[in-house]
């Protein structure tokens, strides 16, 4: 409902304005520069959170605008395949609204997700607090990240996924151009609720893992080019029973351009 997701961009909104609220700490902010970046992706299908939700080929399009820990962005799933008749349409579109807090060794954020299908397909609105290991004692083995989402609009119910990365550079020869692996793994849990909604079983359960692997190639320390593959799958059996297909692979070609 509107007036969730709108308490959900004010929530978020509050949250930086007494972040800010210090003289020194909003001078600081007002320092820091603006950036944005985009991203357009290929991809073999669109599968969310476990959920296979397009079964052929899908155009990702994110743009984010960033200063200091705020970021506002947008992200959409283009369908290019004509499975759920919505060939050359937005079957997805999320907005939305984030603040990163950076202590020592450790970042939080918190944000709000505004999601939108269409044909009467479930929209929505998720407030998210996600917080990750930084420290380099920490990060030259492993990147964690655990991340929390409360789905305060249609369904209120939960999911929190434990997650962790991990990139090596790789020699390259040619000049200007870097070449790394990344490759990263995780795990996740979903409520009672959520599970009824999006699965179809009234229970909480581990819901779906993923493993991917990418290589990342930076040109000219400014444009970036990944292919990468991803294999997700369901855990629960009672949950897999009710999805379209409960093991994916997933294969993407994305290409990153800041500005």
């Amino acid at each position: 409902m509107k007036r969730y997701r709108l308490v959900g961009l004010g929530v978020v909104c509050s949250l930086v304005l007494l972040c800010l609220t210090g003289s020194a700490a909003a001078e600081n902010f007002m320092d820091q520069p603006t950036t944005v970046e985009f991203q357009s992706s290929i991809l073999n299908k669109h599968v969310v959170r476990g959920a296979l939700l397009t079964d052929g080929f899908v155009a990702h399009h994110y743009v984010q605008v960033a200063k200091g820990g705020l970021v506002f962005a947008f992200f959409g799933n283009w369908d290019l395949a004509d499975c759920d008749n919505l060939s050359g349409n937005y079957s997805e579109i999320r907005v939305i609204g984030q603040y990163t807090f950076s202590f020592e060794g450790v970042d939080l954020t918190g944000g709000v997700i505004n999601w939108n299908r269409p044909r009467g397909a479930l929209c929505t609105t998720e407030l998210f607090v996600a917080g990750s290991l930084t420290s380099p004692e920490v990060t030259q083995y492993l990147s964690p990240t655990l991340t929390v989402v409360y789905d305060i609009d249609e369904v209120t119910g939960a999911h929190v996924n434990l997650g962790a990365t991990r990139s090596f550079p790789l020699a390259c020869t040619w000049e200007g151009v870097e070449v790394a692996v990344a490759c990263g793994a995780s795990i996740a849990w979903s409520s009672e609720d959520y599970n009824a909604v999006y699965h179809g079983k009234s229970d909480g359960a581990f819901s779906d893992w993923h493993v991917s692997l990418g290589l990342p190639i930076t040109i000219n320390d400014r444009y970036i080019i990944t292919p990468s593959v991803e294999y997700s799958s369901i855990l629960d059996s009672g949950v897999g029973s009710t999805t379209r297909k409960a093991d994916n692979l997933i294969a993407e070609l994305k290409l990153t351009v800041p500005f």
